[in-house]
């Protein structure tokens, strides 16, 4: 995360979604990297974050504080099926959506809410190994969302670590341990974007 090759498969994908869309909504939000990182790069005007620890919500309102950014972001609790109805449809069409909600994804977004969504950008990290139906739950969330959305993935893929000087004195495994992400398996988001 410090060296900004965290999820730089994502990172690279919003900061590369036309300008147009300059609210940013996340669910799932933990610590607030995400909700708060991309109001301080400016990258989003408006943020909002829904996330389902207290502590969470506490580091995030402290994180934004501290980056002067508190008073563009709104943080909520758990996301449920009708989160979006806390947000203007003003802010909904113009809003990239970020999901990582642990397997949750599969109960919360169905087709009506990728209907009200169909404006925004969404990017869902995807969970299906976690259930034993997990390709049918993927092979239904695809469907709910191919009327509204086209859909593309993106995988983890390779990290430069020869570009941090900071890193150069380190042993191979301790430079590749710092860009371990500690996942099980390779990690798969799903971006819809508006037909």
């Amino acid at each position: 995360m410090l060296l900004g090759i965290y999820e730089k498969e994502v990172l690279e994908a919003l900061m590369h979604v036309p300008n147009k869309y300059n609210v940013f909504i996340d669910l799932g939000a933990a610590d607030g990297y995400y909700s708060v990182g991309t109001l301080v790069s400016k990258k989003f005007e408006k943020g909002y974050s829904f996330e389902i620890s207290d502590k969470g919500r506490k580091v995030i309102l402290k994180n934004a504080i501290l980056n002067k950014v508190d008073k563009s972001l709104n943080v909520f609790g758990e996301a449920k099926k009708d989160f979006y109805s806390a947000i203007s449809r003003h802010d909904l069409d113009k809003a990239v959506v970020l999901v990582d909600i642990e397997g949750c994804e599969f109960n919360l977004f169905d087709k009506k809410v990728f209907s009200d969504l169909k404006k925004s950008i969404i990017f869902i990290e995807i969970h299906d190994w976690f259930f034993k139906d997990g390709e049918k739950k993927l092979n239904k969330l695809m469907g709910d969302a191919k009327t509204f959305f086209n859909i593309t993935k993106l995988t983890t893929t390779s990290r430069d670590l020869s570009v941090f000087p900071e890193l150069s004195k380190l042993h191979d495994s301790e430079r590749w341990l710092i860009a371990s992400e500690g996942r099980h398996r390779l990690m798969t988001w799903l971006r819809f974007d508006p037909k």
